[in-house]
């Protein structure tokens, strides 16, 4: 059965899950399809992480982070980014959803809350948050819960390096946002995507 990325994007904003459905699973999504569903994406610490219930009764992860960089949409140095994503329970669990740490940086691409829905959640999950650390040469690098292993797969890497205003890789903060925003200035992120299996490794090469 084939999944959309808009399937994909309603699962880990609305998460409509009933009993029946023990677990809810992401499909491989590239930067490119990424930041087609973003709604803002942004470099923070996270300040909070804590379990609230909501209007509707559900309990749901409150996740605040104090933005320290903006990447995509309009989340802004020094302000505060705060959204609700599922919890796994008794009934459903979600594979890849991320966990974040109070005190850890991270680099985020938030998609926007399903119509009707309080929750949303990084785009693709886990594949849509990337842990921040500082490398031995003052580089700040970002690595996701897949491993960055599909961010470049099937994207038109020269195409994008020549529409981006400053190098772009798959490791590094400055390089993953500066590919972000080059596929958003187009206008279309699709527009750079090749055969499957194409693109950039995770070293560079």
């Amino acid at each position: 059965m084939r999944t959309t990325m808009h399937t994909l994007l309603a699962a880990a904003a609305a998460f409509t899950l009933t009993a029946s459905t023990p677990a809810i699973t992401t499909i491989e999504a590239n930067l490119a399809q990424i930041v087609q569903y973003t709604d803002q994406a942004f470099v923070g610490t996270v300040t909070a992480s804590e379990v609230v219930q909501l209007d509707n009764g559900r309990w749901a992860e409150r996740i605040t982070v104090s933005v320290s960089e903006g990447v995509l949409g309009d989340a802004d140095a020094g302000e505060a980014v705060t959204w609700h994503q599922a919890r796994p329970n008794q009934y459903a669990a979600y594979c890849g959803m991320p966990q974040f740490q109070v005190g850890q940086d991270y680099l985020v691409f938030l998609g926007a809350s399903a119509p009707g829905s309080q929750f949303t959640a990084p785009v693709a999950l886990g594949q849509g948050a990337f842990v921040v650390t500082t490398n031995e040469n003052g580089v700040q690098v970002a690595r996701n819960g897949y491993g960055n292993g599909n961010l470049f797969n099937g994207v038109d890497v020269q195409a994008l390096s020549s529409a981006a205003a400053a190098p772009i890789d798959a490791t590094t903060v400055d390089g993953i946002a500066a590919a972000a925003q080059a596929l958003e200035s187009s206008g279309n992120p699709q527009a750079f995507s090749t055969a499957p299996g194409e693109g950039l490794s995770i070293d560079g090469n």
